[in-house]
């Protein structure tokens, strides 16, 4: 071979080197372009589980509020419907403060309140230290008093005497623990009953 045939071939073979050289820049540009999108993916993939997180935790809170409500109405229902009815009189005219009653020569006969109502000679129950009061009625047109005695028969209260059938008085007092019975003083057999006084 001549010298002018060796250089020509030396120079095509430069240039084939040189575009093998220009063709291999181009695909690693196009692995780092696609090296350099891996971020963006994963820049992406956390902020839709950020997204997701707080979307959880908006339904918690939800749940929560949701809670809160049904604690509110068990305690409105919890607090219905307490308490029971009062204790009623204790006996014959236990817990009153005023009585009737009418007058005859067999005996006192109770009108109210209720618990003596259309008894004879009823026992009165009484508070020492309450003030009272009873009107009673002449049922007869016989002569009557009503009269509050100590165990001993002694008079501590009394009204007048009513003779007039229709007629009535009425005797105000505060009971005291001495106070045993109450009596016409004109019939005591007959219309006389019993005070319970409790201190």
């Amino acid at each position: 071979m001549d010298r002018r045939a060796f250089l020509r071939a030396a120079s095509i073979a430069g240039a084939g080197l040189a575009g093998l050289a220009g063709c291999s820049s181009p695909q690693e540009g196009v692995e780092g372009g696609a090296d350099g999108g891996q971020p963006g993916i994963g820049t992406a993939t956390d902020t839709e589980t950020s997204t997701e997180t707080e979307a959880g935790a908006e339904t918690g809170t939800a749940q929560t509020g949701t809670d809160g409500g049904g604690g509110g109405t068990g305690t409105g229902d919890g607090g219905g419907g307490g308490g029971g009815n009062g204790g009623g009189g204790g006996g014959n005219g236990g817990g009153a403060s005023a009585y009737e009653f009418l007058g005859r020569v067999e005996a006192w006969i109770g009108q109210s309140p209720a618990a003596i109502e259309g008894q004879e000679n009823p026992t009165l129950q009484l508070q020492a230290g309450q003030e009272y009061e009873v009107t009673w009625i002449n049922d007869d047109g016989v002569p009557h008093d009503f009269t509050i005695q100590d165990a001993d028969g002694n008079n501590l209260q009394q009204t007048e005497l009513l003779s007039e059938e229709g007629a009535s008085a009425t005797l105000t007092f505060t009971a005291s623990e001495e106070m045993a019975q109450y009596i016409c003083t004109v019939h005591p057999n007959t219309m006389v009953g019993t005070l319970e006084v409790s201190a």
